[in-house]
């Protein structure tokens, strides 16, 4: 009965494949999932045209304490409350069941997408999470995200979220009082889906269907280990962040990973102090605050008014705090990380494309076309690695770059397993 799809690493890089889980359709990087985008126009919600419920249902009364804020990832199924993440055993010990969690390996610091857990005539989707640097059994690892949606089996489930938030009860009005303005917002037709996101992998999308809530999605794959982590922590500065050397200037070589971002130079990996020391805050809300060490992270960083979500690695052999990790990746647009950004060429946001060509001409690189939005993204890899790249994306109706992301992981566990297989 239960169905496992799509293994993903948790880092931030494109296209790497791993082994160890035969049942798995597809594995893609999470770089492949865009950041929700922020558009006005998309925010501006229509007067309520569903009735609301009838006065006449009868609706569960469950006396169960939930926090106030969806940011907690905390809900209830029948009174019973489930934070995220929490471990598989303590999600099957509530009742929940799913085919062949023991015998499914999943892969160190990935996730299993869609996993199909039932409790009598219900059904949902959770995703399993291995947090740690080993092959985990599913049954092992941690409910990193569920899915529950009303057009599924989901019987008679009772959920309730944060602030008296019902599934097949509330209306878009009742959410937005309580958790605020979403920070995307897509119609079409009679469903309305909004995104609030807290992070990196830290996420909750609330789908309507004529202005009833019907789908449900939540997601935080944050280190549930990380208080331990950060009791453990160095807190003063690394020797691997004091190595740390900026560049003096860009270099011509995309290769070489040096970007003007936000006003200041970096040379990726580069710590997140230095960040800091060039005007960014920590936004501690959504971030880890310490890493073990040789893994990978979650931060927000803020300047400006403008969030850069991004992964950061530990190149120490002990857990460090978020400030001695180094960023990985950043990017930036004309939608939702307005900074501005500078790679090898000159390139940057609001380049003319003509200009990028001329400097596209004579390297290599992967092209995609996105005809519904009317953009064109050159990929350029570095020396064979599909985890290192520079992404140029061309508007092709303004006929400019209105897209740069420069991503690096060089030196990381995942670069040296590729090195040792090939």
């Amino acid at each position: 009965m239960g169905k496992y799809t799509k293994t993903v690493l948790l880092i931030l890089l494109a296209g790497l494949l791993l082994t160890g889980c035969s049942s798995k359709k597809e594995e893609k990087p999470l770089s492949d999932n865009p950041l929700p985008q922020d558009d006005d126009e998309s925010l501006k919600m229509e007067g309520d045209s569903a009735d609301t419920p009838d006065d006449e249902t009868e609706v569960p009364q469950y006396d169960v304490d939930l926090p106030e804020e969806l940011s907690s990832f905390s809900f209830s199924f029948w009174g019973e409350k489930y934070t995220l993440p929490m471990k598989c055993s303590d999600f099957t010990a509530l009742g929940w069941e799913a085919d062949q969690l023991a015998e499914t390996e999943i892969q160190p610091q990935s996730y299993l997408e869609d996993v199909i857990f039932y409790q009598a005539d219900q059904e949902i989707y959770a995703d399993l999470v291995n947090m740690t640097d080993q092959v985990q059994s599913a049954d092992q690892c941690y409910v990193g995200g569920i899915s529950v949606d009303a057009s599924a089996k989901t019987g008679d489930l009772y959920m309730e979220l944060p602030g008296n938030i019902v599934f097949r009860i509330s209306q878009e009005s009742d959410v937005r009082e309580v958790y605020g303005a979403p920070r995307d917002r897509y119609e079409e037709g009679s469903t309305v889906s909004c995104t609030y996101t807290y992070g990196v992998n830290r996420e909750a999308v609330l789908g309507f269907e004529d202005n009833m809530l019907t789908q449900v999605e939540l997601k935080n794959y944050s280190n549930p280990e990380g208080e331990q982590e950060l009791e453990d922590a160095e807190k003063g500065t690394t020797p691997e962040v004091e190595a740390y050397e900026p560049p003096e200037q860009l270099s011509e070589e995309l290769n070489d990973f040096t970007v003007l971002f936000g006003g200041s130079l970096y040379r990726l990996p580069a710590p997140v102090a230095v960040f800091e020391d060039n005007g960014w805050e920590l936004n501690s809300e959504e971030s880890d605050e310490a890493v073990a060490g040789g893994e990978f992270g979650y931060v927000t960083l803020e300047k400006d008014g403008q969030k850069l979500y991004t992964i950061v690695y530990n190149f120490g052999e002990e857990p460090a705090v978020a400030s001695n990790c180094f960023v990985t990746s950043v990017s930036g647009d004309m939608d939702t990380v307005k900074v501005p950004i500078t790679v090898a060429g000159g390139i940057s946001l609001g380049t003319a494309e003509a200009d990028f060509q001329a400097f596209a001409d004579g390297k290599e690189y992967e092209k995609s076309e996105d005809q519904e939005a009317g953009t064109v993204t050159y990929t350029f890899y570095a020396d064979g690695s599909d985890q290192d790249y520079t992404e140029i994306t061309v508007d092709s109706a303004l006929g400019m770059v209105r897209g740069v992301k420069v991503v690096c992981n060089r030196g990381t566990a995942v670069s040296s397993e590729e090195d040792t297989q090939e």
